[in-house]
């Protein structure tokens, strides 16, 4: 037996007796125990994860990305700047309607795919953290320079021109949605992100904090987080990114995936006409095959195959 848990143990017998001697119940004196343990975990969590905070950085192994945001059309896929809000209905495999509403600050636009590697970044280090001390915090902070080259980006002062920008369109993106829970009941509204910032002279962003929803931090540890490939973090172009996402998160361990085309096009999203968005698909040369065929509905099936 290790050492720390015979320690433990000669420890309950202690509690054990004193309280038997003072006439608590059997019952009684294992439940609060178990309490006792419990406690001493929480703290042993909390106190891992200021280690690891204090002494050391905590460096990314894997990107990694909530299913409900790769699963979800909630960032613009747009080259222009977008104000339209986006709508996504759909029936979860229980048959409930399950909705999703993502609405723009009207001075700076909707967040984009480019944004929401800022997400993904937080995300991926708050997965990081959660998977070394079992506590998933909702703010990290990070210095700006870290996150360009963790996103794939240079030290270029147009770099830090577009993570000032980017911040503005994520603290005004708002979700409004009942797909974060489990329970279609429960309905979420809140912004993506919240971001505190220190700037320099130039108004550059030099250290950057990020917050995240509580919602969001639950799903992320009740849900799930998937591992991305880093060149989803590196592909600039928003539609091949959302789609690399998309089609992993959807095809899963299967050799192909299959969806209609007019979905497709709802939860890219493409705001364009759909014989553009068919020569958009073509040239994103996506390392997948991709063909087009009818239904027996007449409907357009998209198929996406390794």
């Amino acid at each position: 037996m290790p050492k720390k848990d015979y320690l433990q143990e000669k420890n309950n017998d202690r509690i054990f007796e004193t309280y038997k001697k003072l006439g608590v119940t059997e019952e009684r004196i294992q439940k609060m125990i178990l309490e006792h343990e419990a406690k001493a975990q929480i703290v042993s969590r909390k106190e891992n994860f200021a280690n690891i905070k204090a002494v050391e950085p905590v460096c990314l192994t894997r990107y990694r990305n909530a299913r409900f945001i790769m699963a979800n059309p909630l960032f613009s896929c747009d080259q222009k700047k977008r104000i339209e809000p986006i709508e996504y209905r759909f029936f979860d495999s229980e048959g409930h309607e399950r909705f999703v509403e993502v609405t723009a600050n009207a001075t700076y636009g909707m967040a984009t795919q480019r944004d929401a590697d800022i997400i993904r970044f937080a995300i991926s280090k708050i997965g990081e953290i959660g998977q070394r001390t079992g506590h998933y915090p909702d703010t990290i902070e990070e210095r700006a320079y870290a996150l360009l080259k963790a996103i794939g980006k240079n030290n270029k002062q147009g770099n830090y021109v577009w993570l000032r920008e980017a911040v503005k369109r994520l603290s005004g993106h708002t979700i409004y949605t009942n797909a974060f829970s489990s329970d279609s009941k429960t309905t979420f509204l809140d912004t993506i992100a919240g971001f505190e910032w220190v700037e320099d002279q130039n108004q550059a962003i030099k250290k950057l904090k990020i917050r995240l929803p509580k919602q969001l931090i639950e799903a992320i540890r009740n849900r799930g987080i998937l591992v991305i490939d880093q060149a989803v973090m590196e592909e600039s172009g928003s539609l091949k990114k959302r789609l690399l996402e998309l089609v992993q998160v959807h095809m899963g361990t299967k050799n192909e995936w299959e969806i209609g085309f007019d979905k497709l096009k709802d939860i890219i999203p493409y705001n364009g006409e759909s014989k553009y968005f068919k020569k958009e698909l073509k040239r994103c040369n996506l390392a997948y095959k991709l063909t087009f065929r009818t239904n027996s509905s007449k409907q357009q099936i998209v198929r996406f195959q390794r």
